[in-house]
Formats: structure tokens, sequence, C-alpha cells
């Protein structure tokens, strides 16, 4: 197999792959722009609804679907007041460079360099404004104010070279490889070049033993590379050792002879937004494991620590356990001598230098009560070796048995110490397994990668599906009433409001003329009954009405005048009392390591059977921004072994939630939610 390295950024080849893709953004606006570490993000407003283009220095740029816990850093709160609400007029490449560049109304460009140590400039009429670093080089300079340069020597696009100007841009290069590679294709597209023309190992191919004929069918390949990846590309990404290694807009057909993993992705995008994403989750916070694992180290000397200090008490009890059992064993013996030196010492008057003196002598002529004796002190301190590791101190002021009820107790003292010291020991273990699984989650936690799901027309709306599988969508203020009714509703569907001034505006979705079931209909009521002015009246229950689109009229009679998002009903049906609540929570759907999250509010009987994520709310008195705090709580709470859903909550904006709150709320246990 070809010796192939990892991808850790996108090559020429694939940033000219990426802009095919992503052109389709040219005539769209920009709306906003966001900032996570070095990452921008683009939120761009187009026909079909809006998109996120991801640009990061040094590595990618693409759309992404990927929950990232986006930010409004000053850098770009600075940008967004020169480029929010411009329209893109073209994205391009710098000649066959890693750069890219999106030019704007007004003349602004952004500039997106893939290079090490890349970029993110914007500038305009040739002068730099912003810059995501500000560097100085020997070729240019980068911060506010520099007259925008672009790196010298970047290479042409071979598609528009002669075959002329491709043979000499070659023959400076050391081999095959290494001259393909400069052109601006990197390793593993100048192998796949070489492969397709049959060169099996270019890095041993010298130049000046390539025929015209090679070069001329290489110089062709080329060209039917571009051309595959602008009119049959097919995205892919390779994995070696179960982990993402290579990503590609075309099939490589070097790679794919060795039978490695291949998963096919509809776009490019898709693509690098999965390989990227799961390059990063390989690689945890380092900075919160560090730390974690510095406390692991500290409790794992602790503990060691705590179990020598437990295996020292046991011995110092074992032994004065065991000098007792001596003491007792060799009573007579002991007896005899402590006898003999406190006579010597207290009725004899000798001195210790003269006691000593004769326990030497008696040693010397083979006495056995002198044998026992290591060592007598001047200051009267006797030691005896009743065993080679119990030395026993005796007193002539003390009976044995005092001598041996004091080490009695010392064994019972130990014996304490042991029993507190072993408590610690099990609290400093408990401490470890705690630390250990909060690591386990944290490197669990990083791996998840949270997508959001692919745009709908509906997601500008509220909705939910209900429990018979039928689209339901309101209005979330007179304005997208309106649109919604006159751009979405359909013959076969049903038109829903609640009996009051100000309200979602409802429809159930019905375009394969199915029969829409009561259940379907006090869902659909209850969603707009919720959404209505009713719940910022406190109100529990209120009356909903029903009826088919052609009874919905959005045109006022002649010579009379309609409000946005006004209708004229001409017949209603109702529901009575429909009560006022709503559940609001996550739903995740995993696979492997990613999990497509989706935010969503829906009647309580609706959310339970779809995810354990949610809590249900009432008309109540709790502020929405309260609210929207106590709910992510809950979830928590809910979901603390879920590495899922704590990595979902990191993505989600409280402003999101705080969109589904119709009003002031309060919380309803799950038994008791009023259905």
């Amino acid at each position: 197999m070809v010796s192939i390295t990892r991808d850790t950024n996108m090559t020429s080849f694939d940033i000219y792959a990426i802009i095919q893709e992503i052109k389709k953004l040219e005539n769209s606006i920009i709306d906003n722009i966001y900032q996570i570490n070095d990452i921008i993000g683009l939120k761009i407003r187009t026909k079909d609804g809006a998109l996120m283009l991801l640009l990061e220095p040094s590595k990618r740029i693409h759309l992404t679907r990927v929950g990232l816990n986006w930010l409004a850093t000053n850098f770009v709160k600075m940008i967004r007041k020169h480029l929010n609400g411009l329209r893109i007029k073209e994205i391009s490449q710098h000649k066959f460079d890693r750069i890219v560049e999106i030019l704007t109304d007004k003349n602004y460009r952004i500039i997106v360099e893939i290079l090490t140590r890349g970029n993110f400039i914007v500038a305009r009429d040739q002068k730099i404004l912003f810059a995501l670093r500000h560097v100085h080089m020997r070729d240019r300079a980068i911060y506010p104010g520099a007259v925008l340069k672009y790196p010298p020597g970047s290479p042409e696009n071979p598609v528009t070279m002669s075959f002329e100007e491709f043979k000499d841009k070659l023959s400076s290069a050391k081999n095959l490889l290494n001259g393909l590679a400069k052109l601006g294709f990197g390793k593993k597209y100048s192998h796949e070049i070489c492969y397709r023309c049959g060169i099996e190992d270019p890095k041993n191919v010298d130049l000046t033993d390539v025929s015209d004929s090679i070069l001329r069918d290489i110089y062709n390949c080329i060209k039917e590379l571009f051309d595959e990846t602008k009119n049959n590309a097919c995205p892919r990404v390779y994995f070696l050792e179960n982990k993402p290694y290579v990503f590609a807009p075309i099939k490589l057909r070097f790679l794919e002879k060795e039978n490695i993993v291949v998963k096919e992705f509809e776009s490019f995008s898709s693509a690098l937004d999965f390989y990227f994403s799961h390059l990063q989750a390989e690689t945890p916070q380092e900075k919160t494991l560090e730390m974690l694992n510095r406390e692991r180290e500290r409790l794992l000397k602790r503990i060691e620590d705590q179990r020598r200090r437990i295996e020292e008490l046991r011995r110092a009890a074992e032994n004065a356990r065991r000098t007792v059992m001596l003491i007792y064993e060799n009573m007579q013996l002991l007896s005899s001598i402590l006898s003999a030196i406190k006579y010597a010492k207290l009725h004899l008057n000798l001195s210790w230098d003269e006691i000593i003196k004769k326990i030497e002598e008696g040693k010397a002529s083979g006495l056995k009560d002198a044998k026992v004796i290591e060592n007598i002190t001047k200051d009267g301190k006797i030691y005896v070796s009743l065993a080679d590791d119990v030395k026993l101190e005796l007193d002539i002021h003390k009976e044995l048995h005092e001598i041996a009820e004091e080490y009695f107790e010392k064994a019972k003292k130990y014996d304490a110490k042991i029993k507190t010291a072993e408590i610690e020991l099990e609290k400093s273990l408990s401490s470890l397994k705690n630390l250990e699984d909060e690591i386990a989650r944290k490197i669990e936690l990083e791996k998840v990668v949270v997508k959001l799901p692919p745009r709908r027309w509906y997601d500008s709306f509220l909705w939910f599906i209900s429990s018979d599988g039928f689209l339901v969508v309101g209005g979330k203020d007179a304005q997208s009433n309106e649109r919604l009714v006159k751009k979405y509703m359909d013959a076969n569907d049903i038109f829903l409001h609640a009996e009051i001034h100000g309200g979602a505006a409802v429809l159930i979705k019905n375009l394969k003329n199915r029969e829409i079931s009561e259940t379907t209909l006090m869902e659909a009521a209850i969603f707009a009954a919720s959404y209505s002015k009713a719940w910022q009246k406190g109100l529990n229950a209120i009356d909903v009405f029903w009826t088919d689109p052609e009874n919905v009229s959005t045109s006022p009679p002649s010579g009379q005048y309609l409000p946005t998002g006004a209708f004229i009903i001409k017949k209603k049906n109702y529901l009575k009392n429909t009560p006022l609540r709503l559940a609001i929570g996550l739903i995740i759907n995993k696979l492997n390591h990613e999990a497509i999250v989706q935010l969503m509010s829906a009647p309580p009987q609706v959310m339970k059977s779809l995810t354990p994520y949610y809590a249900v709310i009432a008309p109540g008195t709790i502020k929405k921004s309260d609210v929207a705090k106590m709910l992510i709580k809950k979830l928590k709470e809910k979901g603390k072994n879920d590495p899922y859903l704590l990595k979902a909550l990191h993505t989600i904006k409280i402003e999101k939630i705080i969109e589904l709150i119709p009003g002031p709320s309060r919380f309803l246990e799950e038994d008791n939610n009023g259905d």
C-alpha cells in the first residue's frame, strides 16, 4: 500500500472542488458573522434558507451543520458593521493556491488563507480593514491599514496551462511526485494522478527519464480530474484503523484498490464537516483533561501514601500484640532478668557501667539470661530481644504485667488509627473513581459531534410532527402567519386558531390527503391555544376553531382593510376548553458518535413519545428567560450521564429556547400535564 499521511488541511485541489460547491452562495446575503476560537462562521441567507459557511484559516472552508457554540466576539462585532446585509457577488480561488476570496457588494473582500500560518482577512479597495492575526513578514504585512498582498509564488491553475508550460513547471522538480505536489495537488492527488497513468512509484521517477508521451498522459489525466470534480463528483472519506484518514471530492482509485473502508457523502461539504468534526473529537479539551489528570495523580499518590501508612500501622499493631504474647511466654526469663538487674542496682547499688560489664561477662560465659539482653543504656533502658523482629524495653521501676498492658494499649491505639486510615482510604478511592468517571465522561463528551438537521421550509415557523405523523406548522407573529397561509396552505390542510385576537395561525399539512384523526386535531389545537395571547393572559384553557382552507380568506371585502396576519374565516368548527400546555425538549438521534439534535416544542403527549429530555410548562408567573434557564437545568439533571444530551445543551443558545416559550410560565409535573 502507498504510504500516505493523514489529512489535516485542504489542498489546492480540495479548494477548487469546494468552490464549485459553494458558488451557489453567490447572490445570497451575509446575515451574520460568528466566531469560536480561530473559526469564523458566516450565516448566509439563501433562497433555500439559512446556511452556515465555516472558515478555519490553515485548515478548511465548507458549509457546516455541526452545532458549534458560536460567539459574538469583539472581532466579529466590528466586522458585522461592514458586512452584515451585503450580497455575495463572487467566490473564487486565488490562482491555484489555498486561498479563497469572497467578493461582496461595496467592493469588500473576505480572504481566507488555508495556508500554513493562514489568516482571515477583510479588505476593501485593496486595503486591509481586519485580520484575525496581525503579522509582519519579509514579503508582506497583514494588519489594519496595510495594502492587501497575496503570498508570492502562488501556483497557476494547471487547467489553464499549455502542455509546454506544464512541462516547464515540472522540469525543476527532483522527482515526479515532488513536481506534481508543487503544482498544488499535494501527495494524495499526485499519487492518484500517477496511479491513473499506470505509474506505481512516482517518488522514484526521475523526470529526465519521463517521455513526452507519458507527460502528455499525466497532463490529460489532470484535466480529467478537474472535469470529474466539476461534473461527476463523488465525495468520500477513507478510514484507516477505524479513524477517518483521508477526504476527497472524487474516488481515489489508488486507495480503493486496497479495499479501505470508505464512507460516501452527498456533498464535499458534508464529507469535510464529518471529517474535521471527528478529527477534533479525537483530541479532548486538553486543558480540562490536564487539570483532571493532575488531580488524578495527586489522588493516586495520596492513596499510595495511605496504603503504606495502613500497612505500617498494621505491622506496628501486630508487633505490639506479639510483644504482649512473648512477654507472657517468657515471663520466667524476663522476671529473672528484671529481678537480677533491679537487685544489682537498688540493693547492691552498682552503677550502670558495672551492671553492663557483668552482663557482658555473663554473655561471654554463655549465660542464657545475659544472651537475650541486647543493650543497656547508661540512663537505665534495658532492651531485650525476644525474637528476630521483637525488641522489648524493660524498666526496673515497672512490673512485667504493667509493661505488657502498655503494649496491649499500643495495639488498641494502632487498631483505632488503622480504622480511621481505612475510612480515609475509602474516601480517596471513591474520589478517584468519581474523578476517573468524570475523565471518561469528558473524553466521551468530546467524541460526540452535534449536528443540526438539514434546513427545511418549516424551520422558520413553529412546528411539530403529530402522533399520527402529520406535520403541524404555526406562525410566530403576524408576518409569518400571513406568509404561512399565503405560501404554504394547501387544499387538503386544516387551519386552526385560538378564539382570541393574537395568536399563531396553525396548519395541519396533509399533502397525501389522508384522514386527519381526532388525536392530531386535538394536538394541533393545543399548539394553537398555547401560542396565543391566552397564555400571556394566564388562561388555562380556551376555545380553538378549525376549518378547511376554502373557508380562509386573505383578501378583505371591497372597500375594507385587512391587517397583516389577519384572515376572514367563513366557517368555524370548535374544540371547546382546549388546555394551554407545552412541552419543550431536545430530540436526539444518535449514530455512532454523531447526534442530530432538534430543539422543539409540542403538546406534552407528543413530546413524551419522542424524547425523555423535555419539561412541561403552562401559563404562570416566571419570566421567559428564567424559565429557559430552569429548563436547561432540568434537562441536565435528566441527562447527567448522557454525553449526547450534555454536548447538545452546549450548542443550543438560550435565545432559541426563549423563542419557544409563549410567555410567563410555570412548570408542571409530567404526570399532571392537564392532557
